[in-house]
């Protein structure tokens, strides 16, 4: 067997993370709030702005971009994605999530000043406040309602009331885009595998058009008549004719081109001279780099690492620097003050798994040929996953039961996958002087869990066994399905820190946008021919 090998500060400078990937991060890092959800640099470069809308404090930072410094931090009752400066910089709109408004602020030199916000609905009614675009022309903003199927059409001048646009249930725009002509928004319908084209004059449905699963971020192209896609639950970026809806080009992202789903692209970026395309794979720590300026001929650049989760990036300081938001930053933390049998913890001290995580933006020059070559092999060597998809095992006893490559025969007849949750190894396990456990953090021994010892003492004991998920919305996903979508990931910390109760739990079937479109281990076994039975998940 291979030797054990702890999370955590490896050689060279690498950490290996809980789930078996390692980050070794280029160019600067800096710390950030609880997970970052959105970026954006102002108009004259200058400053960025980022959003934070995680499980504890949901804030707006400004940085200082040639400085790295922090300039100021507004903090909110709640966002959660939605960001956008005015065209001379001087404002800036932040989306209000569940309070059901604009948080607007005067920003001068990185400080914001808030002035009065934007209501959209009153707050007892449900909307949601997520992506959202300026249209100077007719001095309004153009809204995306998550929760509500609906776009709101908002002025700038409070005497004048929203007005709202239909969408297709189960849609749950995500952003909108106006497009060079200001004639159209396009929005991307995040739980409708769809971009839907608005005449913002007429304020009207005008055509949907079909995109892969999860479409979040876009931008424009070719003088706004192509119009990319992200879409983070395809591993793939849709370039469509912005007149047609034709699909012109669709890119693959991730490390290899055969990889399954899960390299969740959810954030886009053009260099300022439209050539380079920059798409942050926030299942795989990395931001891939696309030449675009052939079209139908895109060139794939290769891979720059950095953090953990990133969430956005944005090309800043004339396309020479590349900021990069990390929704979890460089590392997992341990709860030290948590529960232990043998003391009592602080009673002011709260260490709960969701607040655990800082954020962290990583600050990259753009890198020249060569850096690009010793960045990817960096990101290759980060990365578990193999060419052909395949778990190959290198070492195994002659007796082993275990197939050693995938198709061998074996004479395993039934499977069985019991699942538990909210429990540590050491709180339950941490009493087997076999396992590498602390008996001092077990708080459920073999007296209290006979079923689950006799489990280990008859067949395997795994430590050193880690999981993917932090809590039960996305450790169901991971255990059903092995992949938590961008839904369930920017949704939880939401759903979980209360708010105003709009959002509900987002796992487990309660919503269909959450489920992966490479489906669950069941769909798989179905696909493959295997019977299964479910005993209740």
């Amino acid at each position: 067997s291979s030797p054990a090998r702890w999370p955590g500060i490896q050689s060279g400078g690498v950490t290996l993370l809980p789930n078996g990937w390692s980050i070794k991060p280029a160019g600067e890092q800096i710390e950030l709030g609880d997970f970052p959800t959105h970026l954006e640099v102002s108009p004259d470069g200058k400053f960025a702005a980022v959003l934070h809308a995680g499980y504890g404090t949901h804030e707006v930072k400004v940085m200082e971009v040639a400085s790295r410094k922090m300039i100021s931090s507004v903090i909110l009752d709640q966002v959660f994605y939605g960001l956008r400066f005015s065209s001379d910089g001087s404002l800036l709109y932040v989306s209000g999530a569940e309070d059901e408004c604009i948080h607007v602020f005067q920003h001068r030199d990185g400080y914001l000043t808030a002035i009065q916000p934007l209501q959209i609905v009153e707050k007892k009614e449900t909307f949601v406040v997520s992506g959202l675009d300026i249209h100077k022309a007719s001095e309004q903003l153009i809204v995306c309602g998550l929760y509500s199927d609906k776009i709101a059409f908002v002025p700038l001048s409070s005497d004048r009331r929203p007005s709202f646009v239909d969408l297709p249930k189960g849609s749950f725009p995500y952003e909108v885009k106006i497009a060079p002509d200001s004639k159209f928004a396009f929005v991307s319908l995040w739980g409708g595998a769809a971009v839907a084209r608005i005449d913002i004059a007429e304020q009207k449905l005008m055509q949907l058009w079909k995109v892969r699963s999860h479409p979040t971020e876009m931008l424009f192209v070719d003088d706004g008549k192509t119009l990319l896609v992200g879409c983070s639950d395809d591993n793939s970026v849709v370039f469509l004719d912005a007149m047609t809806g034709e699909s012109k080009e669709v890119l693959q992202t991730a490390l290899y081109a055969t990889a399954k789903n899960g390299s969740t692209p959810n954030s886009i970026s053009l260099s300022p001279d439209l050539s380079v395309l920059a798409v942050a794979n926030a299942d795989n720590n990395n931001i891939a780099l696309f030449d675009i300026r052939e079209r139908g001929q895109t060139k794939s650049l290769g891979f720059i690492p950095v953090g953990w989760h990133p969430t956005n990036v944005r090309f800043a300081e004339q396309g020479q620097t590349i900021l990069v938001t990390n929704g979890k930053g460089q590392s997992s933390r341990d709860n030290s003050r948590g529960p232990n049998p043998l003391r009592e913890p602080p009673k002011s001290v709260r260490e709960y798994i969701g607040g655990l995580f800082r954020g962290s933006m990583s600050v990259i020059a753009a890198p020249n040929p060569q850096q690009m070559v010793n960045y990817t092999k960096q990101a290759y060597a980060n990365s578990p996953l193999q060419l052909d998809n395949k778990a190959n095992i290198n070492e195994a006893a002659n007796d082993s039961v275990i197939p050693q490559k995938l198709g061998d025969p074996s004479p395993i007849k039934h499977c069985f996958y019991i699942i538990k949750e909210n429990r540590t190894y050491d709180q339950v396990f941490g009493d087997i002087p076999r396992g590498n456990g602390d008996p001092s953090l077990c708080i459920f021994p073999e007296k209290v869990t006979p079923n689950q010892h006799a489990l280990v003492n008859e067949f395997v004991l795994l430590d050193n066994f880690y999981v993917e998920g932090e809590v039960s919305a996305d450790g169901h996903e991971w255990s059903m399905a092995a992949y938590a979508t961008d839904f369930v990931e920017k949704i939880w910390p939401l759903s979980y820190r209360g708010g105003r109760r709009k959002i509900g739990y987002p796992a487990e079937g309660s919503n269909a946008i959450a489920a992966p479109s490479s489906g669950y281990i069941w769909d798989q076994c179905k696909k493959a021919g295997v019977s299964y039975f479910s005993f209740g998940q």
